[in-house]
């Protein structure tokens, strides 16, 4: 099979001892049918992005790594990755996209891919314990050669990019990564599959005996299931206790409704004031406090009734804070909704 890409311009990390590169293939259009033109734009537009993100600026909202990449898509390629702890995920089985400028393309984290030495599969790279982040592969590495793009690491230096990640995070608790609900798909798996496991298991009788590379080979189908499950368990009460943070999940639309809340100016200049703007559609009593990045509260910036109709705030910031992502909880009563801050 033909293989035709180019070569990262940057190392997988920045250490003299480093020898491996990151090759990035064209996939699609084929090799056979991408015209030279057509790779050329995919080169630039990739060697930009990560020059954009290896820059002191890089966390810029207007002229850093977002200005090339779609940040959501990067966290859930992440957290995708970081949940089933894939021992290939970032350094091997990893696609991305770009869309038509006219469609506001950015470089785009997916489709997902490749989790067959996941979820515990894997008896090497620590794959089968349930801690430590995929995201931190070690590096310089010898083994298989193949390394993380520095990309990852460098994403987790922004802060707002950091606190996006928690966030996302516990949004993705209360549904897809609940474990009920996780369980209950597996369950539906094991029920569709549930004949053909007696085939299986008579054409190739492996059970309870080691297959490259299971970490575990159960006995019976059950413990399989049981092993899968209480592995995904571990897994996830070691994430929730990592990305732990002031970061609100529930209640927003009880907050924002028909309502609109506007903060600006967003970055925020040194000692400048942060206006917050409300335009409501009845009477409001209106809580506003400043949290830094771990949920520690900072300020009340106002407390109080708001009538109805448009209103400003003016918070004259005098607390020499450091620059750096803050996090701005605005509730009612009835829910929070946040909104980030960013100090230069």
């Amino acid at each position: 099979e033909q293989v035709d890409g180019f070569t990262s311009q940057y190392p997988p990390c920045f250490d003299p001892d480093v020898w491996q590169t990151i090759f990035i293939q064209y996939h699609d259009p084929q090799p056979d049918k991408i015209t030279s033109q057509q790779k050329n734009y995919i080169h630039g537009y990739v060697d930009s992005f990560e020059n954009a993100l290896i820059a002191p600026s890089f966390s810029d909202p207007a002229t850093g790594f977002r200005k090339f990449g779609d940040e959501s898509s990067f966290i859930d390629f992440a957290l995708l990755n970081e949940i089933s702890k894939n021992v290939d995920g970032y350094r091997w089985s990893s696609f991305f996209y770009k869309d038509k400028a006219s469609k506001n393309g950015k470089l785009t984290m997916g489709p997902i891919w490749d989790f067959n030495l996941a979820f515990g599969n894997a008896d090497y790279y620590n794959g089968a314990y349930t801690d430590e982040w995929q995201w931190d592969f070690p590096c310089p590495f010898e083994y298989d050669g193949g390394l993380n793009p520095f990309w990852w690491q460098r994403l987790l230096d922004d802060a707002v990019y950091y606190h996006n990640l928690q966030c996302r995070w516990k949004e993705l608790r209360t549904s897809v990564f609940d474990l009920n609900h996780i369980n209950t798909l597996i369950d539906s798996f094991a029920l569709v599959l549930d004949s053909a496991k007696e085939r299986q298991y008579v054409k190739y009788p492996i059970l309870g005996i080691y297959v490259w590379p299971n970490a575990y080979y159960p006995a019976t189908y059950a413990e399989e299931i049981d092993t899968l499950k209480n592995w995904i368990a571990a897994r996830v009460a070691w994430i929730d206790g990592q990305l732990q943070g002031g970061c609100t999940v529930t209640g927003i639309e009880e907050v924002k409704g028909t309502n609109e809340i506007n903060v600006y100016p967003n970055p925020i200049p040194a000692h400048a004031s942060i206006n917050i703007a409300f335009s409501f559609t009845s009477v409001k009593m209106i809580k506003a406090e400043l949290h830094d990045i771990t949920g520690k509260p900072l300020a009340t910036i106002f407390e109080g009734t708001l009538k109805s109709g448009k209103q400003i705030i003016e918070w004259k910031n005098d607390l020499d804070l450091p620059p750096g992502c803050y996090i701005l909880t605005i509730s009612n009563g009835n829910g929070i909704v946040s909104e980030k801050i960013v100090f230069l």
